[in-house]
């Protein structure tokens, strides 16, 4: 089991890049750790490319998480909850291992932490096909308004920066986008991110903290933690990222 594990104050954010990845018989030895119903909706992609990238993607969750409890990653049980977010269940942990996958074109990332509810999200800072418009349709007027300040070349990069902030939060509560995106916006004026609540919103289910940093150089990722029971929240989450470089090793 690693060091990091069950440090109430610390989340460990693991990343790889699906393409790093190629070889076959490396691929059907990770293909043996999904589950049925797993190689099942790998198979409704079209795209081979789409094939592999939630083969590691899902082999990273289950790595990551079978390292933390020194278990084997295909003996791993899931359920999700009513809006579809997934949850350990077998084996179960105290304190509850938590953690939270993302992906996008080019990387995969997962996100742990014993105890505390998190939510991430990843995102290529050159993403293809998005337009500074999408702001004024699912962002609340205070975001869309403060990303049009912004020089037209940095639009994009803006609104990537509120778009994954947005999306870590909703995962982390758990709702999905039944929470409306635009019933609650951020400040990125501090160092850290900071959650207002419109009139009407959802009120929190924790004390949440957040985190923005680029990965790669190209990646953005933000990070949604609820503060750990007993933990002051003037204490930030210290976050661990590591390159998953283990993945392949791991079946030698």
């Amino acid at each position: 089991m690693a060091d990091y594990s069950q440090n109430l104050t610390q989340a460990l954010v693991w990343h790889l890049e699906p393409e790093s990845i190629e070889d076959a018989a490396t691929c059907d030895s990770l293909m043996r750790w999904l589950s049925d119903d797993e190689r099942a909706r790998m198979q409704r992609f079209h795209a081979s490319r789409h094939r592999h990238a939630y083969l590691i993607s899902h082999a990273l969750v289950r790595g990551a998480l079978a390292r933390e409890l020194s278990c084997d990653p295909g003996s791993l049980v899931f359920e999700t909850n009513a809006f579809g977010k997934p949850q350990l269940v077998q084996p179960a942990s105290t304190p509850r291992l938590e953690f939270n996958l993302s992906h996008t074109d080019g990387l995969c990332v997962v996100a742990l932490s014993w105890q505390s509810r998190l939510g991430c999200d990843v995102e290529h800072l050159n993403r293809l096909g998005l337009d500074v418009e999408i702001s004024r349709r699912f962002f609340t007027p205070e975001e869309s308004e403060e990303i049009a300040t912004h020089p037209s070349e940095r639009q994009i990069h803006r609104l990537l920066s509120y778009w994954t902030l947005k999306e870590a939060y909703i995962k982390a509560e758990g709702k999905g986008l039944s929470m409306g995106l635009d019933t609650f916006y951020f400040s990125l004026d501090n160092d850290s991110p900071r959650l207002i609540l419109k009139h009407g919103a959802q009120q929190p289910s924790a004390s949440w903290q957040f985190q923005q940093v680029i990965l790669r150089d190209r990646f953005l990722f933000s990070l949604a933690i609820a503060c750990a029971e007993g933990v002051s929240e003037s204490k930030e989450t210290t976050v661990v990222f590591n390159q998953a470089d283990w993945i392949a090793h791991s079946l030698q």
